[in-house]
């Protein structure tokens, strides 16, 4: 059985950690960014026919970056 102590010590604990677990997932989330900005910029960079022949169309690009990304 938690004591009353015990549930305000994990209180204390979550609230503690809240702004280092705010800070984690934003970097998180920038990495995820970056990550689908790079796969996005070297997409840009062949040709319609480059794309083809990997069976995408422009407009299949972003769905693909998503995809890979997870």
């Amino acid at each position: 059985m938690q004591t009353a102590l015990s549930i305000q010590s994990h209180s204390l604990l979550h609230i503690l950690a809240a702004p280092f677990q705010a800070v984690a997932d934003f970097a998180d989330s920038l990495s995820r960014a970056t990550a689908a900005a790079d796969y996005m910029e070297d997409y840009s960079t062949l040709s319609d026919d480059d794309l083809a022949a990997q069976g995408l169309t422009r407009e299949d690009v972003k769905d693909t970056v998503l995809k890979i990304l997870g």
